[in-house]
């Protein structure tokens, strides 16, 4: 096989130095966890890690947060790069707190990911302290697509701005698909962007709220959760890429009464390929040549994603490699990697956004028996609504082959495939924030990074 290769000197070593002098240098973690106060329903298998002892720096850094949380200090921000240790960070704060600490993580996948690997008693930022308040329509029309039995009042004042026919199909569709699929047979595209008036507050606490994944949170969010907790601990790593739609806080110095720094990367982690790459981005060094090559589909169908900058990229990658693998129909066939775009549960299945499942059967009607990353299987067939080629309705997915940096944010495999067109184009468009979507494209990888082009490996693949 041919190979080209991306020069990745020549796009990092002007613009490195100039993210360099914006973000601090950064201190270090890890350890173990003995339980957790808050306890959700249908928790994961966890990994069953022995974790070392803590070094002197985290210990350092633990007395540094205790002590700030004695003094009522509102805002501590606890920041390193990728295999500091963030995640043992959290386990022992949940063991020095107990059951004052709620851990939360910014998206669902997020916390997931955290349960996975040890803490079983995550829950998401916003269902700890968030509720969403709809405007009318919304209001009425968001309880009479989840109530058990619909109200006649409420039907009759829904009736004057939709179909009655469609009111009943979509309220159909969203309880057993979600809100996104009910709320489009409807002709809304979005349910959030078209009725939300504003995130209400839930009851205020005096607990330690933990946030991890705080480089994917906004502005505007971290002013609601400040009127719900007293006490707030971000945990992140200040090079990753910030959110799409909002202001990011967490390198804001001004924001934060203390911040705590993580620099030192543990044993383990050191000898990590994609790290060593991570930690070249981050200190301004040059990049060798790095090796380019095709799109690998089986590669990509075993579970190794191509991650991408535009989402046009992303789809038109997909279509690529579905086709070299003979799938030419929107419906996805037997072993084909699918990501959930939507938070919903199915007959007792929960599905989280941006989790990854894979198609264990189809049957004759299209409908697809799933088995998460995890091992969870569905209970029953499932119509899927793939992003790529439409359709009417389904629980909202896309296929896994490629995914866009944003999507990736907060999971990791054990390697990823990167477009090295993507990331040139990247940088080009803004060094600072393309070293940021490069560094987070390659810390989503625990072992191996792989650079491609556009091309697919040209040999057939047996289905």
């Amino acid at each position: 096989m041919s190979k080209e290769a991306i020069d990745l000197s020549l796009v990092c070593r002007e613009s490195v130095s100039m993210l360099a002098l914006q973000i601090p240098d950064l201190l270090y973690t890890h350890q173990t966890f003995d339980k957790a106060p808050h306890e959700p329903q249908n928790l994961p298998r966890a990994q069953t890690v022995q974790q070392p002892a803590l070094s002197d720096e985290q210990n350092a850094a633990i007395a540094t947060i205790m002590e700030a949380l004695e003094r009522d200090e509102v805002l501590i921000a606890l920041s390193g790069p990728a295999g500091s240790g963030k995640t043992t960070m959290i386990r022992e704060l949940s063991k020095l707190l107990e059951e004052n600490a709620i851990i939360t993580a910014v998206t669902n996948k997020a916390a997931e990911v955290l349960r996975q690997k040890g803490l079983l008693y995550v829950t998401t930022l916003h269902s700890a302290c968030l509720a969403p308040v709809y405007r009318q329509p919304g209001a009425s029309l968001y309880s009479y697509l989840f109530s058990e039995e619909p109200d006649i009042d409420i039907e009759n004042y829904l009736r004057k701005q939709f179909d009655i026919g469609a009111m009943r199909l979509a309220r159909k569709i969203a309880q057993r698909y979600g809100l996104i699929s009910g709320s489009r047979v409807l002709g809304i595209e979005d349910f959030l962007e078209s009725y939300l008036r504003y995130w209400g507050l839930k009851t205020k606490s005096n607990d330690v709220l933990i946030v991890d994944e705080a480089s994917m949170l906004g502005g505007e969010t971290l002013k609601k959760i400040r009127k719900s907790f007293s006490r707030i601990i971000l945990i992140g790593d200040e090079f990753q890429i910030p959110p799409m739609k909002d202001t990011a806080v967490f390198r804001s110095a001004k924001v934060f009464d203390i911040r705590v720094h993580l620099t030192e990367i543990h044993r383990q982690a050191a000898y990590s390929k994609p790290l060593q790459l991570a930690q070249r981005v981050r200190s301004g060094e040059d990049i060798e040549r790095e090796p380019v090559e095709s799109i690998d589909p089986s590669l990509a169908k075993a579970g190794t994603p191509v991650i991408v900058w535009r989402n046009k990229t992303r789809v038109s990658v997909t279509k690529k490699i579905r086709s070299a693998l003979g799938f030419n129909n929107a419906t996805p066939s037997i072993g084909e990697p699918i990501i959930c775009r939507d938070n919903h549960t199915i007959d007792d299945t929960d599905f989280v956004k941006n989790s990854l499942w894979t198609v264990e059967s189809v049957n004759d009607k299209g409908e697809c028996m799933l088995v998460s990353a995890t091992g969870k299987r569905t209970r029953s067939p499932i119509r899927l609504w793939m992003e790529e080629y439409g359709g009417k309705y389904g629980l909202l997915c896309r296929y896994g082959y490629a995914l866009t940096c944003h999507t990736a944010q907060g999971s990791e495999w054990d390697k990823v495939m990167i477009s090295a067109n993507e990331a040139r184009l990247r940088i080009r468009s803004n060094r600072k924030e393309g070293l940021m979507w490069l560094y987070t494209a390659i810390t989503r990888a625990k072992h191996d990074v792989i650079w491609v082009n556009s091309e697919i490996k040209s040999q057939a693949i047996s289905v």
